[in-house]
C-alpha cells in the first residue's frame, strides 16, 4: 500500500460520533418528586398515551426493567404502534442479554410503523453490538433517505453515526456516500477543521481535486497550524495542475508543528513536477537519512535525473 494513502483518504483524528440514549427520561420524571407524580398519574386506568410512554422509558432509566417491559406492554394493548412501547421492550430484552430478540422486535416495530427517529438509532446501535455493521448502515441509509424531507437535526444523527461506521469500515460505503454524510455534518459543523480533512481527502479520492482544495481552505481557515490542511491543499492543487502553488503549500505544511514523513514527500512530489529537482533530492534525502528503506521516498528518488542508490 501506497504509505501517503493514509492522509489522502483520511485526517489523522476524527472525533467519535455519538448516538442518543433513548433510553434516558426526560420531562415530568427528572427529580424524585416528579417522578413519584408521573407513576402516580400512568397508573391511574385512564392514563393517556403520552404519559404511559413517558413512565415507560423513565423505569428503563431508574433501571427497573420489569416493571419498565410491563409498563411498555401496557401501553403497547393500548397503542400497538407506539415506538416508546418497542423502544422500551427492546432496551429491556437487550439488558437481559436477549440482543437477538431485542433487534427482531424492533426491526418488526420499524418495518410496520411510520419514520422514528430513536427507534432507528437504537435498532442500529444493537446491530453493532451484534457486530453486523452491515444491518447496522441499512438503517441508518433508511433513516437519512425517511428524513430528507425534515429538518437538519433529525438528519445529522444519521449521518455522523454512518461517518463514524464508515471510518471503521470502509467497506460499507462508497467514497460518495461517505461525502454526502459529511456534507450534512459541514453544515451544523462548521468549526470542525477535522471534518473538512476528511472531505478533503476522500474528495481527492474520487478525483474532485477543485473540492478537495475548497474543503482543505476551510479546514485551514479553521486551524492554520494543520500540517494535514497544508499538505492536502498541495496535493489538490497539484490535481489541478497548479505545481508551484502546489509547492507553496507543501511548503507551509513544513513550518507547522506537526508536518511529518506525509508532508516531506508532498514537498518532493510538488518539487519534481515543479521541475525543482535540486531540493527535491535535498528533501528525499533528509527522509532516507531518517529510514533508508522508505519506498515512497525511494520511489521518487529514481524518477530524479541524477537519482542515485542512497
Amino acid at each position: 500500500q501506497d504509505p501517503r494513502e493514509r492522509g489522502t483518504q483520511h485526517a489523522r483524528h476524527h472525533r467519535s460520533a455519538q448516538v442518543a440514549d433513548p433510553s434516558a427520561g426526560g420531562g415530568k420524571s427528572g427529580s424524585g418528586a416528579d417522578f413519584a407524580a408521573l407513576e402516580a398519574a400512568a397508573q391511574k386506568e385512564s392514563a393517556d398515551e403520552a404519559t404511559l410512554a413517558e413512565y415507560a422509558l423513565s423505569l428503563v432509566g431508574r433501571k427497573r426493567f420489569d416493571d419498565a417491559q410491563a409498563a411498555a406492554s401496557r401501553l403497547l394493548e393500548t397503542a400497538p404502534k407506539n415506538m416508546t412501547g418497542a423502544i422500551v421492550i427492546a432496551l429491556v430484552l437487550e439488558q437481559k442479554g436477549q440482543t437477538a430478540a431485542a433487534i427482531q422486535r424492533l426491526a418488526d416495530a420499524v418495518r410496520e410503523g411510520s419514520f422514528h427517529s430513536e427507534a432507528l438509532l437504537l435498532l442500529a446501535q444493537l446491530y453493532i453490538k451484534s457486530k453486523d455493521e452491515v444491518a447496522a448502515a441499512r438503517v441508518l441509509r433508511q433513516g437519512v433517505a425517511q428524513a430528507a424531507s425534515t429538518p437538519l437535526d433529525q438528519r445529522q444523527p444519521f449521518a455522523e453515526r454512518l461517518a463514524s461506521l464508515a471510518r471503521k469500515k470502509p467497506e460499507i460505503a462508497t467514497p460518495v456516500e461517505r461525502i454526502a454524510w459529511l456534507q450534512i455534518l459541514a453544515i451544523q459543523k462548521v468549526d470542525s477543521a477535522e471534518l473538512q480533512l476528511e472531505l478533503a481527502g476522500l474528495l481527492l479520492e474520487i478525483g474532485d481535486a477543485a473540492g478537495a482544495a475548497k474543503a482543505a481552505q476551510k479546514a485551514l481557515f479553521i486551524d492554520v497550524q494543520s500540517a494535514d490542511a497544508h499538505r492536502l491543499l498541495a496535493e489538490s492543487r497539484l490535481k489541478l495542475g497548479d505545481s508551484a502553488a502546489a509547492v507553496a503549500a507543501a511548503r507551509l505544511a513544513l513550518e507547522t508543528p506537526e508536518y511529518g514523513v506525509l508532508e516531506q514527500l508532498t514537498l518532493a512530489e510538488c518539487l519534481i513536477a515543479n521541475k525543482n529537482m535540486n531540493e527535491a533530492g535535498e528533501v528525499l534525502d533528509a527522509i532516507l537519512k531518517q529510514n533508508a528503506k522508505h519506498p515512497e521516498a525511494l520511489r521518487l528518488k529514481a524518477t530524479l535525473p541524477t537519482a542515485t542508490a542512497p
